[in-house]
């Protein structure tokens, strides 16, 4: 089962990012596959194909990362593109990323190595993608003056992501709350 470790987004903050998204689209003269709104999320690591059985031990990883840290928001403001808006394969609205987030992903990453997993190879970004582009990589004028959305950092969800023709469907497999 494919899966990733992830921080949801409220409804409130889903639909701005959305609002962003829209505006973005008229920008991108790539074929592109746009994340469906419900989809939003910030990753904190994805984790590609696992062993159902594993969530047991995921899920220990997650608990004793949550209890590291303490709630806090993220805050997005701008849009950005990986690896950079000339060649861009993919968007997001994201915004300077807290040592609080880095710390949360970091310590997670410590016990997923643990457990056997790779280490991460980038640093964590906070950040919501909302695309990803299909064709050859073409120039993006990335729009500047996106509304600042308030992202609470609450707890970490394990979500499988089943790959379909009309898109990935995520489903929660478990959710630990941030202490």
């Amino acid at each position: 089962m494919r899966a990733f470790l992830c921080v949801p987004l409220p409804e409130d903050a889903k639909a701005a990012v959305a609002a962003v998204s829209e505006r973005l689209r008229s920008a991108v003269l790539s074929r592109a596959l746009w994340v469906a709104q419900p989809n939003y999320h910030v990753t904190v690591r994805f984790l590609g194909d696992i062993d159902p059985m594993a969530t047991v031990a995921l899920r220990d990883a997650a608990v004793d990362a949550a209890r590291d840290g303490a709630r806090f928001d993220l805050v997005l403001n701008r849009v950005g593109a990986f690896p950079d808006a000339d060649r861009a394969r993919v968007l997001w609205v994201g915004g300077e990323t807290p040592n609080r987030f880095r710390r949360l992903a970091d310590g997670l990453n410590r016990r997923l190595e643990g457990l056997g997993y790779p280490a991460e190879r980038r640093r964590a970004q906070a950040h919501v993608t909302v695309a990803r582009i299909k064709d050859h990589p073409k120039p993006v004028a990335l729009p500047t003056g996106v509304p600042t959305i308030r992202v609470p950092v609450q707890e970490i969800v394990l979500m499988e992501s089943r790959l379909t023709q009309r898109g990935a469907i995520y489903d929660a497999l478990f959710r630990v709350p941030i202490d």
